[in-house]
């Protein structure tokens, strides 16, 4: 399915939620907490969580609201946050899984702070997309240096299920027209850049 905007849909999936945001900070001091401040506005309540100590410093500094530290891919971290705060019936990790060296770890720490019925909104660049080949064939291939890795749902169901998760639904935003166009292809709605999913556990 293609969305217009994957924050507005986790939006609506999260009101009256206990909400964990894995990430919240963003990727830089321009973006900071912009989604998270979004998402709070919906759920009845929510707690942010990152690994970058500057950011987090930057969010007390300067917008006086308090960020946890934790890496995600570290059980004792994650073990402090479940004894201070129990498990979430609703977790988001937006654009943070592309960034992370050990997946099977994370999602074992995200599975482990998740209610039976918990929903995981987890969105990543979807590997899929012409853009990426559209950009290459121009020459203006462009690489986050953050980035480790490529997903698309296919290799992602494959992560997710090592860990006792599987996705409820299967959402594309932002579709690359100009790309589609220049590529010659037919339009389809997992050619968009973010792959957004919802997840469960495997019951």
């Amino acid at each position: 399915m293609l969305i217009n905007s994957y924050v507005e849909e986790i939006c609506k999936r999260i009101e009256g939620k206990n909400v964990l945001d894995v990430g919240c900070c963003a990727s830089s001091s321009k973006n900071l907490l912009k989604r998270h401040f979004i998402y709070k506005k919906k759920a009845k309540s929510i707690v942010g969580c990152d690994y970058n100590k500057v950011l987090i410093k930057e969010a007390k500094e300067r917008l006086k609201y308090e960020v946890l530290f934790c890496d995600f891919t570290n059980r004792e971290d994650v073990q402090k946050i479940k004894d201070d705060f129990g498990l979430f019936d609703t977790l988001i990790c937006t654009d943070v899984i592309e960034h992370v060296g050990n997946i099977t770890n994370l999602l074992d720490n995200i599975s482990y702070l998740m209610t039976d019925d918990a929903v995981l909104h987890l969105t990543t660049p979807n590997m899929r997309s012409p853009r990426w080949i559209h950009l290459a064939n121009i020459n203006k291939w462009n690489v986050n240096n953050d980035h480790v890795c490529w997903l698309e749902i296919f290799t992602l169901k494959i992560l997710l299920k090592r860990s006792g998760l599987i996705v409820s639904e299967e959402m594309y935003h932002a579709q690359e027209n100009a790309a589609i166009r220049a590529l010659g292809l037919k339009p389809k709605p997992w050619m968009a850049r973010r792959l957004y999913v919802t997840v469960k556990k495997e019951s």
